[in-house]
């Protein structure tokens, strides 16, 4: 059967299989199948578990909601999970604890929180749930509104409004959370008629991430308790006493960023290992580097400070909502760990000794490994793997055998079959006498001797990753006839820590330089490419790099900037993390260093642009607020330029990747519609 090519409807038919956990004794795999619920423009998921030896997989939950989540017991005997469908008088979509029986059954709803349940995770004993919530630091635990107030319309009507104390005031894709905290919580109780929830720290900021000791006495969570939270990247690790809850935490040791943020208690009790770096001069374009805190002294120590490299996972993509757990996973033994490192477009397991930080990889190939995790003994790896043709499936590894693998999902084949996909090409070339990689998808059954035109798509960022990991955004301009070029430009992760922060303080420089040599040089090694019908388009940071290039060339004839930054100036007061990259402005506000925002403002340089533009932003993006895309609209507006604005309500800035699902199709096919309208009226 001939094959099709792919459409913008087909994002409707996109599955994800997430969140692989491996069962203590390594013979099932529970895993998140989440799916798009059409007529309700909305997401579905449920819980299966898989056999590892023959791959037949179950439903063991689908309530009708987002089942989430799925957490062994250590006896491998009840699976833990999160589920947003209606519980009591909790709203829908706040998650909520369960359990239920890994080989079937009723399941036991755990709490009832006005705030939902985060980051479930079993005691060693079996016998107790840590996890995160949300709270008011005046109301405390799980207070419930207040009934309707006849009374008093006075504070009856005005209980929507938001009161701010804290910079940290709103989360995008989260919200206004005003004073609203994360706090470890424990559920006691987990098998009797009504379980206990317990708050463990009670404190004015963020705790999070919560993992046990091996003997189940405390917990370590990762947070900030100091007075200058609000102000700060750095991060500390806390002790908490699980008997002794009015006991304040214990602080260990801080890093001065954390990014992939969840620890791992030692098998041993005696370190606790995370990744980070503890470098306040380079933020998050530092490498991610593996630590190890002493329990006893809080002495830190880093492991592989002599590899000039990034753990965790860097790589972007379009598909999937929560891919899983990233974090590190100790061996048996206490002597060694595993983790994902972010590499030259890869992102692999490796092995890390933890007294001689030597490092061995696990795994190999082309694309992103997602998450991954372990069973008790150390020798069965769950991972989620996405492909350059495949959204992702999980793959089950043997670690006694070296890259020894086979794929136990396949969710999306049915599908996938029918649709002719581009198999990404890689480059290098030089820019500055540094080596760049880039990649470039033909386009999708070409005509023999035809020329085509080709978009320059720059990523978000920056200090991430580029990966030939699949990307719906490229697959469908490749469908639609498009050459698909991007590169790790400088500013990315996954090339040594130089490379990172080449651009710190200095957007719009190399990072600009090389994503224009790398459209020269495709051009010149693809002799199907049309020179004369080039079109630029990114997303976030990477529409602040569209930005500016409409600012300084004329190159282009179509440009889309989605969800970008325009101003740099007011995104330090409207972007929910603009107030934390003061260290890249001479660690000064805009009223203090005001010419350094200025400088990398692409509205400074906006004067003579003509290119046709499509700006594209999100209501609800607290990330890059809307009022950038809003300022770029009326800028290209006042100066004549061709340009539309298309605002999407009630979305934030990952509407491209878990908006509303007709939202993304829509967003897609205005994609379509705007560069087939510039790069192709000539012909």
């Amino acid at each position: 059967m001939k094959k099709r090519r792919l459409i913008a409807r087909d994002l409707l038919r996109t599955e994800m299989a997430d969140d692989p956990q491996v069962s203590p004794a390594g013979t099932k795999v529970a895993w998140v199948r989440t799916w798009i619920d059409v007529e309700g423009n909305n997401y579905r998921s449920a819980i299966c578990i898989s056999d590892a030896i023959t791959g037949k997989a179950d439903r063991l939950v689908d309530d009708g909601g987002l089942a989430t989540h799925p957490r062994w017991s250590p006896d491998g005997q009840w699976l833990a999970y999160l589920t947003t469908r209606p519980i009591g008088v909790a709203q829908a979509t706040v998650p909520q604890l369960c359990i239920i029986p890994a080989s079937g059954g009723v399941p036991r709803t755990l709490t009832h929180l006005s705030h939902g349940f985060e980051e479930p995770v079993w005691s060693p004993d079996g016998e107790r749930i840590a996890g995160v919530t949300r709270i008011d630091p005046v109301l405390g635990l799980n207070k419930p509104d207040v009934a309707f107030n006849q009374e008093n319309p006075y504070a009856e009507f005005n209980r929507d409004v938001l009161i701010a104390r804290q910079r940290n005031w709103k989360m995008d894709g989260i919200g206004y959370v005003g004073n609203l905290r994360r706090a470890v919580i424990c559920v006691s109780r987990l098998f009797r008629k009504e379980s206990v929830v317990t708050l463990l720290a009670d404190a004015e900021f963020d705790l999070h991430t919560p993992v046990w000791s091996p003997d189940g006495t405390r917990l370590a969570a990762i947070g900030n308790l100091e007075p200058d939270a609000d102000t700060t990247r750095q991060r500390h690790l806390y002790i908490l006493n699980v008997a002794n809850p009015d006991r304040p935490p214990r602080r260990l040791a801080g890093l001065e960023d954390i990014r992939h943020t969840r620890s791992a208690w030692s098998p041993d009790g005696s370190q606790i290992a995370l990744t980070g770096h503890d470098n306040p001069a380079v933020g998050h374009y530092g490498n991610q580097q593996l630590w190890l805190i002493n329990v006893d002294d809080g002495a830190k120590r880093c492991v592989t400070a002599q590899h000039d490299w990034t753990l965790g996972h860097a790589a972007y993509t379009d598909v999937g909502r929560y891919a899983g757990d990233s974090g590190i996973r100790w061996l048996p033994q206490s002597r060694d760990v595993l983790a994902l490192r972010s590499q030259e477009g890869e992102v692999q397991v490796i092995r890390i000794n933890v007294d001689s930080g030597s490092a061995l990889p696990l795994t190999a190939g082309d694309g992103a490994i997602a998450a991954f995790s372990l069973d008790a003994g150390g020798q069965v790896m769950a991972a989620l793997i996405r492909e350059p043709l495949n959204p992702g499936d999980i793959y089950l590894f043997n670690l006694n055998e070296t890259h020894a693998c086979r794929r136990l999902t396949a969710v999306n084949q049915s599908w996938l079959d029918d649709i002719e996909l581009s198999q990404p090409q890689k480059f290098r070339f030089n820019s500055d006498n540094v080596m760049i990689d880039a990649w470039i998808l033909p386009p999708v059954n070409r005509p023999p001797h035809k020329r085509v035109p080709a978009v320059l798509y720059t990523g978000g960022g920056p200090a991430g990753m580029r990966a030939p990991n699949f990307f719906f955004d490229y697959q469908l301009l490749a469908a639609a006839g498009y050459a698909l070029i991007f590169c790790n430009a400088r500013g990315c992760q996954g090339y040594g820590e130089e490379f990172c922060t080449a651009i710190l303080g200095a957007w719009g420089t190399y990072d600009y330089t090389d994503n224009m040599r790398c459209l020269e040089e495709a051009c010149t090694r693809f002799d199907f490419i049309d020179p004369e019908r080039l079109a630029i388009a990114g997303g976030s940071y990477g529409g602040y790099l569209v930005n500016w290039a409409i600012g300084h060339s004329d190159r282009f004839c179509a440009a889309i900037s989605d969800r970008s930054v325009f101003n740099r100036h007011s995104a330090y007061g409207t972007s929910d993390i603009g107030h934390l990259r003061e260290f890249e402005f001479d660690n000064g506000p805009p009223w203090e260093t005001g010419e350094r925002y200025r400088a990398q403002s692409p509205l400074s340089y906006i004067g003579g642009a003509t290119t046709p533009t499509l700006v594209i932003h999100s209501a609800q993006d607290h990330r890059c607020a809307v009022e950038q895309g809003e300022q770029l609209y009326q800028v290209l507006k006042r100066l004549g330029a061709p340009t539309k604005l298309i605002r999407f309500p009630n979305e934030s800035h990952g509407l491209s990747r878990s908006g509303r699902p007709w939202h993304r199709v829509f967003r897609l096919n205005a994609y379509l519609e705007w560069l087939d309208q510039f790069t192709r009226r000539s012909q």
